[in-house]
């Protein structure tokens, strides 16, 4: 998977807004522990409790490439 795809099926999951929020990215990932989205959002620019949607997906892409 593209960063871009990602960062598309993100920005569906917020609708269509560029800021997720840790509830939106545990339903989009299949996630049940919100300590696994708060590792992955740390550093994670934000306004609020939503995060920046390309830095989220840059983190995620980090983390699938390390396996």
């Amino acid at each position: 998977m593209l960063k871009q795809d990602l960062i598309a099926a993100l920005r569906k999951a917020s609708g269509g807004a560029e800021f997720i929020s840790q509830k939106e990215l545990m339903t989009v990932l299949g996630f049940k522990d919100p300590h696994r989205i708060r590792e992955l959002v740390t550093g994670v620019s934000r306004i609020g409790k939503r995060y920046y949607l390309p830095e989220v997906a840059g983190r995620i892409m980090q983390e699938v490439r390390r396996g």
